[in-house]
C-alpha cells in the first residue's frame, strides 16, 4: 500500500531536483547581463527630431534604477533665447517623463541634458552626460505625411493622394 506513495514522492523529488527547485538554481549567472554603468538607452523625442509638437513631454529611458534626486539635479532643459526651461518630472520604474511648465516656443532648438553626476539606484554614476536636442514645429504651416511618400515610384494613376500639414 505505501508502494504507490513512495514512487509520487520519488518522482516529485526528480522533478524538483531537474527544475532547480530543490538544491537550488544556477544563480551565478544572472548578474552577467546586468549594466552596472547607468546611460540613457533611449530618448523621445529622439536626438535631432524635428516637428516636436510644443506641448509634448519628453521621456528618458535608463538601462537601470537611477536614484531619482540625483537625475533631475543634474537634468536641465534649455533654448538658446530664454536658457533653462522649468519642468516637473515623473517617475515610472526606469523611464523618467519630463513635463515643460509652459508650451515650448515653436521653431526653436531646445537642448535636454543630464549631467554624469546622475547616479543608479546603486550609486554608480553615469559614465558621461547625456545630451539630445530637437526642434519644435516653426509658426507656419508644414508637411509633416504624404502618401504616397515623396520619390515613390510605380505609383497606380488612379491613387489618392493624402497630405497631412501641421
Amino acid at each position: 500500500m505505501w508502494k504507490p506513495y513512495w514512487r509520487l514522492l520519488a518522482m516529485l523529488l526528480i522533478v524538483a531536483a531537474a527544475t532547480g527547485c530543490l538544491f537550488g538554481g544556477d544563480d551565478d549567472d544572472d548578474d552577467i547581463d546586468t549594466p552596472s554603468v547607468p546611460a540613457v538607452v533611449s530618448v523621445v523625442p529622439a536626438d535631432d527630431a524635428i516637428h516636436v509638437e510644443p506641448w509634448d513631454e519628453i521621456q528618458v529611458e535608463f538601462n537601470v534604477l537611477m536614484d531619482e534626486a540625483s537625475v533631475v539635479a543634474t537634468t536641465t532643459l534649455s533654448d538658446p533665447t530664454r536658457g533653462e526651461v522649468a519642468f516637473s518630472t515623473l517617475w515610472l520604474g526606469r523611464v523618467l517623463t519630463i513635463d515643460p511648465e509652459d508650451e515650448l516656443d515653436r521653431g526653436v532648438v531646445y537642448t535636454l541634458t543630464i549631467g554624469a553626476s546622475a547616479e543608479s539606484a546603486e550609486g554608480e554614476p553615469m559614465a558621461a552626460a547625456f545630451t539630445s536636442s530637437f526642434i519644435t514645429l516653426p509658426n507656419y504651416p508644414v508637411v509633416l505625411f504624404t502618401s504616397p511618400a515623396d520619390g515613390a515610384t510605380g505609383v497606380a494613376t488612379n491613387t489618392s493622394v493624402y497630405i497631412e500639414f501641421s
